[in-house]
């Protein structure tokens, strides 16, 4: 047994999705904001066999982000972020799973894409939760530039 709390699932009667898993789990939450990764912004970990939420079947052995775990993969074609603080359940939902994990990245403010001038600015410092939010920051600054 890991010291990760499992997951603590119920079902919600009045989920227009119909039955998504509501999280409440202070001990996820706690070994994420721990990690020194998520702390000063670095790349997340490649998640391997032998990581923790992985090794206690709280994640598939194809999960690419630790940040899966609150992704719920939705009745539609879709995912829903199934992150709970305080009793209130996100529950928004993502067409593409990547954009879900990004969503769920900016719960613990986690932004490991940084432009460090990539979008033409040189003192640039934006950070993003996603590669393609990264990538569309880039554009509009470079398309802003040659316009003015």
């Amino acid at each position: 047994m890991s010291n990760i709390d499992k997951v603590e699932q119920r079902s919600s009667t009045d989920d227009p999705v119909g039955a998504v898993a509501i999280i409440y789990n202070v001990g996820i939450v706690n070994w994420l904001e721990a990690q020194e990764w998520l702390k000063t912004n670095d790349p997340e970990p490649l998640m391997t066999m032998s990581h923790p939420f992985i090794r206690d079947g709280m994640l598939p052995t194809t999960a690419r982000s630790v940040f899966e775990v609150f992704i719920d993969e939705g009745s539609q074609a879709g995912y829903y972020c199934n992150w709970a603080a305080k009793g209130v359940l996100c529950k928004r939902w993502f067409k593409r799973r990547s954009h879900a994990i990004g969503h769920a990245r900016i719960h613990l403010n986690y932004r490991p894409f940084a432009c460090n001038g990539k979008c033409g600015s040189e003192n640039c410092r934006d950070r993003f939760s996603t590669r393609d939010l990264l990538r569309l920051h880039s554009r509009r600054r470079q398309i802003m530039c040659e316009i003015w």
